[in-house]
């Protein structure tokens, strides 16, 4: 098992890997004698170089898959097409929040009533 201090550098170094900042003194020092913690930048840094490559080649697919794909996406969710064709990402979550307001008005109202008896 990972000791605790590992756990905890290892978050810090990802961290500032990808914000491409040097990492606190705490974990620069603990850095020093662990070789998981090296081997973990190392890897990150690694996998930042291969993922910055591919943001500089911009591939677009052929036309005919970008419209069948797009085409059974549209085909398997016709209910998140609304009145006039118009997409509606968001219903889903506005119904979850809705749904979740409910829940815990319902639960508070339940707690107070009880409180009350």
């Amino acid at each position: 098992m990972r000791p605790v201090r590992c756990l905890v550098c290892s978050q810090l170094v990802t961290a500032a890997v990808l914000a491409g900042r040097p990492s606190f003194s705490l974990v620069a020092r603990h850095e020093v004698h662990c070789l998981r913690c090296q081997a973990h930048r190392a890897s990150l840094r690694i996998t930042r170089r291969t993922l910055g490559s591919f943001g500089a080649v911009k591939e677009r697919p052929p036309a005919v898959i970008a419209q069948g794909v797009l085409g059974s996406i549209v085909a398997s969710h016709p209910a998140a097409l609304g009145p006039g064709g118009s997409n509606r990402p968001w219903w889903p979550a506005a119904a979850g929040v809705a749904f979740a307001a409910l829940a815990a008005w319902g639960w508070r109202h339940l707690r107070s009533q009880a409180g009350k008896a």
